[in-house]
Protein backbone atom coordinates (compact mmCIF):
# COMPACT_ATOMS: atom_id res chain seq x y z
CA UNK A 1 0.00 0.00 0.00
CA UNK A 2 2.97 2.21 0.84
CA UNK A 3 6.68 2.66 -0.76
CA UNK A 4 9.55 4.79 0.50
CA UNK A 5 10.07 6.14 -2.89
CA UNK A 6 7.24 8.15 -2.55
CA UNK A 7 7.37 9.37 0.97
CA UNK A 8 9.23 12.62 2.10
CA UNK A 9 12.57 12.41 2.74
CA UNK A 10 13.84 10.93 6.21
CA UNK A 11 16.23 14.61 7.20
CA UNK A 12 16.22 13.95 11.10
CA UNK A 13 19.51 12.26 11.11
CA UNK A 14 21.67 14.88 10.22
CA UNK A 15 19.90 17.46 12.40
CA UNK A 16 21.94 17.01 15.68
CA UNK A 17 24.77 17.75 13.80
CA UNK A 18 23.46 20.86 12.23
CA UNK A 19 22.70 22.12 15.88
CA UNK A 20 26.40 21.35 17.16
CA UNK A 21 27.04 23.64 14.28
CA UNK A 22 24.85 26.35 15.00
CA UNK A 23 26.12 26.26 19.27
CA UNK A 24 29.43 26.29 17.32
CA UNK A 25 28.60 29.64 15.48
CA UNK A 26 26.80 31.22 18.63
CA UNK A 27 29.99 30.64 20.45
CA UNK A 28 31.54 32.94 17.18
CA UNK A 29 29.17 35.96 17.63
CA UNK A 30 28.74 35.51 21.46
CA UNK A 31 32.50 34.93 22.51
CA UNK A 32 31.65 36.15 26.83
CA UNK A 33 28.61 35.06 26.91
CA UNK A 34 27.01 31.98 28.15
CA UNK A 35 24.92 29.55 25.71
CA UNK A 36 21.63 27.96 27.27
CA UNK A 37 20.74 25.27 25.68
CA UNK A 38 17.05 24.36 25.81
CA UNK A 39 14.67 21.79 23.93
CA UNK A 40 11.18 20.65 24.24
CA UNK A 41 9.25 16.90 23.24
CA UNK A 42 6.14 16.68 20.90
CA UNK A 43 3.35 14.66 23.25
CA UNK A 44 2.41 11.64 21.29
CA UNK A 45 3.95 12.87 18.50
CA UNK A 46 2.96 10.13 15.64
CA UNK A 47 -0.24 10.23 16.84
CA UNK A 48 -1.07 13.38 15.52
CA UNK A 49 -0.81 12.34 11.68
CA UNK A 50 -4.10 10.58 11.42
CA UNK A 51 -4.56 7.37 8.96
CA UNK A 52 -7.15 7.48 6.09
CA UNK A 53 -10.06 5.87 7.28
CA UNK A 54 -10.29 3.06 4.87
CA UNK A 55 -7.10 1.47 6.06
CA UNK A 56 -7.29 2.40 9.72
CA UNK A 57 -8.36 -1.31 9.56
CA UNK A 58 -4.92 -2.39 8.81
CA UNK A 59 -3.38 -0.99 11.98
CA UNK A 60 -5.43 -2.93 14.82
CA UNK A 61 -3.72 -5.11 17.13
CA UNK A 62 -5.32 -6.72 20.27
CA UNK A 63 -3.83 -7.08 23.70
CA UNK A 64 -5.29 -9.50 26.44
CA UNK A 65 -8.76 -9.94 24.33
CA UNK A 66 -8.91 -6.32 23.35
CA UNK A 67 -8.74 -5.03 19.77
CA UNK A 68 -6.86 -1.83 19.13
CA UNK A 69 -7.61 0.58 15.77
CA UNK A 70 -4.67 2.98 15.54
CA UNK A 71 -5.71 6.00 14.08
CA UNK A 72 -2.62 7.93 13.97
CA UNK A 73 1.23 7.03 12.76
CA UNK A 74 2.36 3.42 13.82
CA UNK A 75 6.02 2.90 15.42
CA UNK A 76 7.83 0.98 12.88
CA UNK A 77 5.51 1.65 9.50
CA UNK A 78 7.62 2.68 6.59
CA UNK A 79 5.46 5.76 6.50
CA UNK A 80 6.07 7.30 10.34
CA UNK A 81 9.02 9.08 10.52
CA UNK A 82 8.75 10.33 6.90
CA UNK A 83 5.37 11.24 7.60
CA UNK A 84 5.99 13.68 10.75
CA UNK A 85 8.85 14.85 8.96
CA UNK A 86 6.41 17.28 6.81
CA UNK A 87 4.89 18.47 10.75
CA UNK A 88 8.41 19.19 11.76
CA UNK A 89 10.33 20.75 9.54
CA UNK A 90 6.74 23.30 8.89
CA UNK A 91 7.84 23.81 13.02
CA UNK A 92 11.26 24.60 12.73
CA UNK A 93 10.37 27.07 9.62
CA UNK A 94 7.69 28.64 11.14
CA UNK A 95 9.72 28.93 14.28
CA UNK A 96 12.01 30.86 13.29
CA UNK A 97 9.77 33.43 11.64
CA UNK A 98 8.25 34.17 14.81
CA UNK A 99 11.75 34.52 16.64
CA UNK A 100 11.41 37.94 15.32
CA UNK A 101 7.91 38.72 15.68
CA UNK A 102 7.35 41.47 18.56
CA UNK A 103 4.49 39.63 19.54
CA UNK A 104 5.67 35.87 20.18
CA UNK A 105 5.79 35.69 23.92
CA UNK A 106 2.39 37.58 24.64
CA UNK A 107 0.71 34.55 22.06
CA UNK A 108 1.98 31.80 24.20
CA UNK A 109 3.17 33.13 27.94
CA UNK A 110 -0.25 31.71 29.63
CA UNK A 111 1.09 28.58 28.48
CA UNK A 112 4.82 28.89 29.05
CA UNK A 113 5.90 27.44 33.11
CA UNK A 114 7.86 29.70 34.71
CA UNK A 115 11.81 29.30 33.78
CA UNK A 116 14.95 30.07 35.33
CA UNK A 117 18.78 29.97 34.32
CA UNK A 118 21.91 29.15 35.50
CA UNK A 119 24.50 31.97 36.75
CA UNK A 120 26.01 33.99 34.01
CA UNK A 121 29.92 32.79 33.72
CA UNK A 122 32.99 34.54 36.01
CA UNK A 123 35.24 35.70 34.66
CA UNK A 124 37.72 32.95 35.39
CA UNK A 125 35.10 30.70 33.64
CA UNK A 126 34.86 32.81 30.70
CA UNK A 127 39.07 32.91 30.09
CA UNK A 128 38.57 28.62 29.97
CA UNK A 129 35.87 28.97 27.28
CA UNK A 130 37.36 26.87 23.83
CA UNK A 131 37.70 29.74 21.62
CA UNK A 132 35.79 29.71 17.95
CA UNK A 133 36.80 31.44 15.03
CA UNK A 134 35.14 32.94 12.12
CA UNK A 135 36.33 30.72 8.52
CA UNK A 136 34.46 30.49 4.89
CA UNK A 137 32.25 28.38 6.09
CA UNK A 138 31.47 29.24 10.24
CA UNK A 139 30.91 33.25 10.00
CA UNK A 140 28.53 33.61 13.40
CA UNK A 141 24.44 34.52 13.93
CA UNK A 142 24.85 37.81 12.71
CA UNK A 143 23.90 38.79 9.09
CA UNK A 144 26.20 41.26 7.49
CA UNK A 145 23.59 44.04 8.52
CA UNK A 146 23.99 42.83 11.77
CA UNK A 147 20.48 41.30 12.19
CA UNK A 148 20.58 38.67 14.30
CA UNK A 149 19.80 34.95 12.31
CA UNK A 150 17.52 32.93 15.13
CA UNK A 151 17.97 29.68 15.96
CA UNK A 152 17.65 26.58 14.13
CA UNK A 153 15.40 24.74 15.92
CA UNK A 154 16.40 21.68 14.59
CA UNK A 155 13.59 18.74 15.03
CA UNK A 156 14.80 15.20 15.40
CA UNK A 157 11.49 13.40 15.42
CA UNK A 158 9.70 14.67 17.91
CA UNK A 159 12.35 16.99 19.81
CA UNK A 160 13.40 20.52 18.95
CA UNK A 161 16.65 21.89 19.93
CA UNK A 162 17.35 25.01 20.52
CA UNK A 163 20.50 27.21 22.19
CA UNK A 164 20.73 30.95 22.40
CA UNK A 165 21.92 33.85 25.22
CA UNK A 166 20.18 34.76 27.79
CA UNK A 167 18.30 38.17 26.65
CA UNK A 168 16.34 36.00 23.79
CA UNK A 169 16.13 32.79 25.98
CA UNK A 170 12.10 33.29 26.76
CA UNK A 171 11.79 34.67 22.86
CA UNK A 172 13.48 31.59 21.54
CA UNK A 173 11.46 29.10 24.20
CA UNK A 174 7.81 30.66 22.92
CA UNK A 175 8.82 30.76 19.10
CA UNK A 176 8.73 26.91 19.22
CA UNK A 177 6.56 26.45 21.81
CA UNK A 178 3.78 28.77 19.51
CA UNK A 179 4.52 27.55 16.05
CA UNK A 180 4.05 23.83 17.42
CA UNK A 181 0.22 25.15 18.82
CA UNK A 182 -0.20 26.72 15.14
CA UNK A 183 0.32 23.54 13.52
CA UNK A 184 -1.44 20.85 15.93
CA UNK A 185 -3.63 23.06 17.70
CA UNK A 186 -3.96 24.78 21.06
CA UNK A 187 -5.04 23.04 24.17
CA UNK A 188 -8.79 23.37 24.35
CA UNK A 189 -10.55 20.60 26.77
CA UNK A 190 -13.85 21.69 26.11
CA UNK A 191 -12.66 20.61 22.13
CA UNK A 192 -10.49 17.85 23.02
CA UNK A 193 -7.47 19.30 22.22
CA UNK A 194 -4.97 17.78 24.52
CA UNK A 195 -1.72 19.99 24.93
CA UNK A 196 1.03 19.05 22.54
CA UNK A 197 3.50 19.71 24.35
CA UNK A 198 5.07 17.43 26.50
CA UNK A 199 5.67 19.55 29.89
CA UNK A 200 6.28 16.95 31.68
CA UNK A 201 9.30 16.06 29.44
CA UNK A 202 10.36 19.57 29.73
CA UNK A 203 13.45 21.33 31.95
CA UNK A 204 12.76 24.19 32.90
CA UNK A 205 16.10 25.11 34.11
CA UNK A 206 18.63 26.04 31.40
CA UNK A 207 22.12 26.01 31.77
CA UNK A 208 25.04 25.36 29.72
CA UNK A 209 24.62 21.50 29.72
CA UNK A 210 21.87 19.89 28.36
CA UNK A 211 20.90 16.15 28.04
CA UNK A 212 18.92 15.25 24.77
CA UNK A 213 18.83 12.53 22.30
CA UNK A 214 20.77 10.33 24.39
CA UNK A 215 24.07 12.84 24.39
CA UNK A 216 25.20 15.30 27.16
CA UNK A 217 26.05 18.37 25.66
CA UNK A 218 28.85 20.20 27.86
CA UNK A 219 30.42 23.49 27.78
CA UNK A 220 33.39 22.35 25.97
CA UNK A 221 32.22 18.89 24.50
CA UNK A 222 29.30 16.36 23.75
CA UNK A 223 29.61 12.57 25.34
CA UNK A 224 27.06 10.07 25.20
CA UNK A 225 25.10 9.58 27.82
CA UNK A 226 26.88 6.27 29.25
CA UNK A 227 29.75 8.85 29.97
CA UNK A 228 32.06 7.57 26.79
CA UNK A 229 33.06 10.50 24.19
CA UNK A 230 33.75 12.92 23.40
CA UNK A 231 31.81 12.79 20.47
CA UNK A 232 32.92 15.69 18.45
CA UNK A 233 35.44 16.39 20.39
CA UNK A 234 35.43 19.99 22.06
CA UNK A 235 32.58 22.08 19.95
CA UNK A 236 31.47 24.95 22.63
Amino acid sequence: MTTKDTEHKVEFPKLLRNHLAYIYNARISFKSEELYLGDDNVLGAFRHRKWNPNVIGMHTFSIFGFLFFCTGLTFGGNTCASNFEIIALSRMALARFLWSQASTIARVLRYLPAISTSPEPTPDEIAQFTPAVADSINKGVFNSDGSRIPPNFDHHVDDCLYVDVAKTLRQTIASSVLALYLILGFPDASKGIRDCVSWEKFTTTFSHRRHCLGWLILRNEIVSSNGSGPFYGNIV
